[in-house]
């Protein structure tokens, strides 16, 4: 138990290690990428949020005014 905690503990260094050596070598590659990651999914959320809400209200409102001409229609038939 004690041997495998001390190897899982040494495994977690070593990724640790491997993984700030790779930031140091290719530190503001790095950083650039993920900032360009971050803004650039940030602006596909907002983009499609905008299109969607127009696709909906879009249809809303020709599904109203269908509704709006059969009511007026019914209307019109049960006056005549």
């Amino acid at each position: 138990q004690v041997g495998g905690a001390m190897i899982e503990g040494q495994m977690q260094t070593d990724s640790w290690r491997t993984f700030s050596g790779f930031f140091e070598a290719a530190g503001a590659t790095v950083f650039g990428f993920v900032v360009l990651a971050v803004v650039s999914s940030a602006v596909g959320y907002l983009l499609a949020s905008w299109w969607w809400q127009r696709v909906v209200r879009r249809k809303r409102a020709k599904r109203l005014r269908s509704m709006e001409e059969r009511l007026d229609k019914r209307l019109g038939a049960g006056r005549g």
